[in-house]
């Protein structure tokens, strides 16, 4: 959980879900409230998991100079290489529609 201050806490559960727990002033209930759902895989924004995003992973295939200066777009786990957890990461999001561009 991280921890900004006052106000509202937000939490990432274990299958991306992004939510906010807050306590209503008026009946200091505890209301959920979802914000987005995180698709690592969307590489190219267009809201789905699919060929396009593919595509660009394998045109980056075995790159391992990846860095915050040298980006590679398909180095979705951030670990600097494009290697097979990236593909992974694709697999395991493949065919999502519901992917929301924050």
């Amino acid at each position: 959980m991280y921890n900004f201050g006052y106000g509202p806490q937000p939490f990432i559960r274990y299958d991306n879900r992004i939510f906010v727990y807050h306590t209503s002033e008026d009946t200091r209930s505890i209301v959920r409230e979802k914000l987005a759902f995180i698709c690592k895989a969307d590489i190219n924004n267009d809201t789905s998991v699919n060929s396009l995003d593919f595509s660009l992973l394998i045109a980056e295939w075995g790159r391992t100079d990846c860095s915050e200066t040298l980006p590679c777009e398909g180095d979705l786990n951030k670990s600097n290489s494009v290697n097979i957890i990236d593909y992974f990461i694709i697999l395991t999001e493949w065919g999502r529609t519901d992917c929301q561009i924050l």
